[in-house]
């Protein structure tokens, strides 16, 4: 357990950086951008983002290099912040690194089943990540292919988890191992809480990523199975661990509904369900994520025990950026403010003057 200076100075440096989260006048400046290079420019002259976009902002830039330079600002945030527990000794700070490999992993499995198309921005983890990560990001970044991927994870605990996917003899598919990973890593988090924490901060650390999982498993099956129309058993190597949100047993009653109108119903009755209200499934992500940005804010205010602070920041955190990128999308794509509002978590979305 740190010591109460430490533990008070980690929630200081958490508390600071939320205070300089965008406002509802930076998101409705934002809704009043034509294009992605207006959004940029916005970002970049008066908001926390400035620092990661480039000086240069022709009026094509592609919605891809200005999201990844969001994204690199987030990593930047998390190296600070992990580089800070792990100077006052604390472990949370496992967590980070933990998030962090996923992300450079999926970058890199795209990449080399894209063929290496022309990646407008590279992901950027600086060196305290890349330092504690279990692999060298650089030379993955450099793989030609999977198989070269694999050699260049050699040693690490990835190595096996991916592994699998040569020696099954079925063709490679970068949508189930990048699954997989996913999966892997989120049993990894969550034995990291049971093992490295106790009592209420335990508790409400695996109710947060229980949470998370279970939101990602119903969005995931109601998508795969009657949107894109494919069957359960290649659905469920796509799922997350199950949570006390979402049950294995409910995962299969949802499985086997045989129209969207059974899939709601039994999707209504469960924890997760009554939960957020499943009236329209099309916004059914949305009201989750908001049930979840506001435990994560009373507990960034409220709670006493920094690592339960760090993950409801880094939850926040990400909420932002999956925020503006509903704003770069909606203006690309021409939808209006209201839609775009509804996709928006804990935004107050204005009228137009």
């Amino acid at each position: 357990m740190l010591q109460k200076h430490a533990s008070n100075s980690v929630m200081t440096v958490i508390r600071s950086k939320y205070s300089h989260r965008l406002t509802d006048e930076d998101y409705n400046e934002l809704f009043r951008c034509k294009n992605v290079a207006d959004i940029a420019a916005y970002l970049k002259s008066r908001t926390k983002y400035s620092g990661f976009i480039t000086e240069n902002l022709p009026q094509n830039m592609h919605r891809g290099y200005l999201e990844n330079c969001l994204k690199n600002s987030l990593y930047s945030e998390y190296a600070q912040i992990g580089h800070y527990c792990w100077l006052v000794g604390e472990e949370f700070y496992r967590y980070i690194i933990m998030l962090c490999e996923m992300r450079m992993l999926s970058s890199c499995l795209r990449n080399v089943f894209s063929g290496h198309a022309v990646v407008v921005k590279r992901l950027e983890f600086p060196e305290f990540i890349k330092k504690h990560a279990d692999f060298d990001y650089d030379s993955l970044t450099a793989a030609a292919d999977f198989n070269d991927l694999l050699r260049r994870l050699k040693g690490s605990r990835y190595e096996k988890v991916l592994k699998q996917f040569t020696e099954s003899g079925e063709k490679t598919d970068y949508g189930a191992i990048d699954a997989m990973l996913h999966r892997h890593v989120r049993e990894s988090m969550m034995s990291f809480f049971r093992k490295s924490y106790k009592g209420e901060t335990r508790d409400e650390l695996l109710r947060l990523l229980s949470m998370q999982c279970d939101l990602v498993n119903l969005m995931y099956i109601y998508r795969l199975k009657f949107i894109m129309e494919i069957s359960p058993k290649y659905i469920t190597p796509y799922l997350l661990p199950a949570g006390k949100y979402l049950t294995d047993k409910d995962i299969s009653s949802l499985l086997d509904a045989a129209n969207t109108d059974v899939f709601i119903e039994r999707a209504s009755r469960t924890v997760l369900g009554r939960l957020i209200g499943l009236e329209d499934m099309d916004f059914a992500e949305t009201k989750a994520v908001d049930i979840l940005f506001g435990a994560s804010r009373k507990n960034l205010y409220f709670s006493s025990d920094p690592p339960v602070a760090i993950y409801s920041y880094i939850l926040l955190a990400e909420t932002e950026i999956n925020n503006i990128t509903h704003i770069i999308e909606g203006i690309r794509y021409g939808m209006s403010r209201d839609e775009i509002g509804r996709l928006l978590v804990n935004v107050n979305v204005g009228g137009d003057s």
